[in-house]
């Protein structure tokens, strides 16, 4: 399967998008940073086709462009997973996860879904409106990487709902600003990060 990668690195970013190797049929494609999807309904959704090691096909809804998180030594191109879509994945009921899938298997072997093949439109029915990452506990201590990177950002703007890491529509969640990348958390009012609420 042939698929064309088109990357310029900054900092931890990796801008790249992999090609939808099918055509799009039955609609427009749903922009997962900023359409709102409504629960029961069904949806044009970017998905990693990945393969297991038994040869079985699974295709994993994803949210944002693939890239690198330096900041946590995640230093691989990946792409996030999209809990608000219907997949063969467990996540917790809030749709949130710690995984993440990897360009090239051989990089990450944590919660191993298989060997990335590409991107292919699948139609994915919403069930829940949240999704993004779940640091684990250890994560989540204040001398941590994850903790110290989080806290850089504490007081910068988040204006129009776009994240200041990577410029990602924020969620509102229980009455705040999360990004459903990294967990970057801000004040509606304000529009600011603020400190990290567990």
């Amino acid at each position: 399967m042939e698929q064309k990668l088109n990357s310029s690195t900054t900092a931890d970013v990796t801008k790249s998008s992999h090609t939808c190797t099918k055509p799009i049929v039955g609609g427009r494609v749903f922009d997962n940073e900023n359409d709102t999807p409504i629960l029961g309904k069904i949806y044009n959704v970017r998905c990693a086709k990945m393969q297991y090691d038994s040869g079985k096909i699974h295709y994993v809804p994803i949210i944002g462009k693939s890239h690198l998180d330096k900041q946590f030594s995640v230093n691989f191109e990946h792409y996030h997973i999209d809990g608000r879509f219907k997949s063969n994945l467990v996540l917790n009921s809030n749709g949130y996860t710690n995984s993440i899938l990897p360009i090239n298997k051989k990089e990450y072997s944590h919660n191993y879904y298989g060997t990335f093949l590409g991107i292919e439109i699948k139609r994915k029915k919403c069930i829940r409106l949240t999704t993004g990452i779940m640091p684990p506990k250890e994560a989540q201590d204040k001398n941590s990487n994850y903790m110290k990177w989080y806290n850089s950002f504490i007081g910068k703007s988040c204006k129009g709902k776009k994240c200041p890491h990577l410029g990602t529509t924020m969620f509102e969640v229980d009455g705040r600003l999360v990004c459903p990348l990294h967990k970057l958390q801000g004040c509606l009012t304000s529009e600011k990060i603020i400190e990290y609420v567990h």
